[in-house]
């Protein structure tokens, strides 16, 4: 009879203690989520994006530069170039050979959520005033855009 009212003790106690530890890792796990949960979101899409769209413009045979850069965790936590910057900067071929035989275009990579700066509306007016191609957005709107010149993708 001893042994089994110490089994429940001990049964009790291991039930509290589980009970507490979930109680624990749920609020770590809110702590976490509130803290990195809107930066994950943020720029896992535009991530994703800009790696469809890269591999968009290998498929067409693009000259292809990606701006920006990855830093190690703890160091400066910006790109270090100028503020205003597309994402990337290719130039397109064009398939049916006519005039201009390439194409310059500037892509913002941008989440559906996505809203420009008031530097990338800058370099966005910018290129207009040029008449170079300013695209912002994901893969859609990169691929709207080749197919409006010809590109059988």
């Amino acid at each position: 009879m001893l042994r089994a009212a110490a089994r429940g003790v001990e049964s009790s106690l291991v039930c509290t203690v589980v009970s507490r530890m979930r109680a624990w890792v749920t609020t770590a796990l809110s702590a976490a989520l509130h803290m990195y949960g809107e930066n994950m979101k943020r720029q896992q899409p535009e991530r994703a994006e800009q790696r469809a769209i890269l591999d968009l413009l290998k498929l067409v045979h693009a000259e292809v530069w990606v701006l920006g850069t990855v830093r190690k965790r703890g160091d400066w936590p910006g790109t270090r170039q100028t503020p205003g910057l597309p994402d990337i900067l290719a130039f397109v071929r064009c398939p049916l050979m006519i005039y201009p035989p390439a194409q310059f275009i500037a892509i913002e990579v941008k989440a559906s959520s996505g809203r420009l700066s008031p530097d990338q509306r800058r370099f966005e007016a910018a290129c207009r005033r040029a008449d170079v191609t300013y695209l912002v957005g994901g893969v859609d709107a990169v691929l709207a855009w080749l197919r409006a010149r010809g590109h059988r993708v």
